[in-house]
């Protein structure tokens, strides 16, 4: 990556990122889905974490933070007003950890993270939370009513709710058998 610091806000609900080409927005992009457990393959934009640290430096943090207020706030008596989701990458090994909004570590990684994701819904390989130049180009250049139904099925979670009654219909058989 050619960045050495980049810092936007976003605002409540949804955003746009526009500008000129080489502004960053496919950074921003990848950042926030690395930041969010994508591994770097699903960026489409590397296939290893080390590729997005800028040549010549030695690692690379990222670091997101969400809004945690109100009604929908997840866990407030742990994390307070701000959660604060930061990647650290290097050459070698990548960590993250999850902050209160004084920036005073709570946990180390996966599971929290993935009740923060479910909890505020944010599903960075949903293409309608996220749409990368890829997908974008897929989706502007193909006439396929079949390749825009898949995106439909997918975007609207139909995929993820079949995907899940497959799984459920799977053990059911599996029990079902006596091998339960």
């Amino acid at each position: 990556m050619c960045h050495s610091k980049h810092e936007t806000e976003f605002g409540n609900h949804v955003n746009f990122i526009t500008g000129q080409n080489g502004s960053g927005k496919s950074t921003i992009l990848a950042a926030l889905c690395v930041a969010f457990g994508c591994r770097a393959k699903e960026t489409q934009r590397t296939s290893t974490l080390k590729d997005f640290i800028k040549t010549g430096a030695t690692d690379a943090v990222i670091q997101v933070e969400i809004q945690n207020e109100g009604e929908g706030a997840f866990k407030p008596e742990i994390y307070g007003p701000v959660i604060i989701v930061e990647r650290r990458i290097s050459e070698s090994t990548s960590s993250a950890t999850l902050k209160d909004h004084q920036g005073r570590k709570v946990v180390s990684w996966k599971t929290d993270l993935l009740e923060i994701v479910e909890h505020f819904n944010i599903d960075v390989e949903n293409p309608c939370v996220i749409m990368n130049q890829d997908k974008s180009r897929e989706f502007l250049h193909s006439g396929n009513n079949k390749d825009k139904f898949k995106f439909f099925y997918k975007v609207t979670l139909l995929q993820q709710v079949n995907d899940l009654l497959e799984s459920i219909s799977h053990r059911g058989a599996f029990y079902g058998s006596g091998f339960g």
